[in-house]
């Protein structure tokens, strides 16, 4: 990793910090001179790792949602939940107020929340927009073609899948 950066050379480095004592099942598998050297990077930046504060920084562009003209604003009541659901729910809202990351409000419209079990046994909440997105209007921006991707690729050395926890809370609306 020195060599990389000392030589100038291109390359991303995705790094997780464990939190508390998880050592073990975040670096299962790495050989200790790696892990040693991992952990001496990641305590370097630190502050790269930290918990958000609040909302994410406004940004050259504002994400904004489009809707048909005309059209009703759907208001579809909350599904029914048991009380461990609706105790989750509260928690989690909770937790986004207190982050800032969701203010109160009343609206005209809603739409249900809902809990989606995650591998590690916690909760997601995902709120059912479907009607919502029916009168959404569509982004006229085309994809890029994969194979142009692909071919952009083709010098790197390091690749990298990131799985953002809760991404969708890092854009502002």
């Amino acid at each position: 990793m020195k060599r990389l950066v000392n030589a100038s050379k291109n390359f991303v480095l995705l790094m997780i910090k464990p939190k508390d004592n998880v050592e073990k099942e975040a670096f299962h598998g790495y050989d200790a001179n790696l892990k040693s050297d991992l952990y001496e990077f990641v305590n370097q930046y630190d502050e790269m790792f930290q918990e958000p504060k609040g909302l994410p920084p406004k940004r050259g562009i504002q994400h904004e949602i489009q809707l048909q003209q005309d059209c009703p604003l759907p208001n579809i009541g909350m599904y029914r939940m048991s009380v461990m659901e609706n105790a989750e729910i509260k928690k989690q809202i909770q937790e986004l107020l207190d982050k800032g990351v969701i203010v109160p409000r009343t609206s005209p419209c809603g739409s249900p929340i809902i809990l989606v079990p995650k591998k590690d046994g916690t909760w997601r909440m995902c709120v059912d927009f479907r009607d919502l997105n029916k009168i959404t209007v569509k982004n006229k921006y085309p994809l890029p073609r994969i194979d142009d991707s692909k071919d952009q690729l083709k010098n790197v050395v390091y690749f990298t899948k990131l799985d953002l926890r809760s991404g969708y809370h890092h854009i502002i609306i």
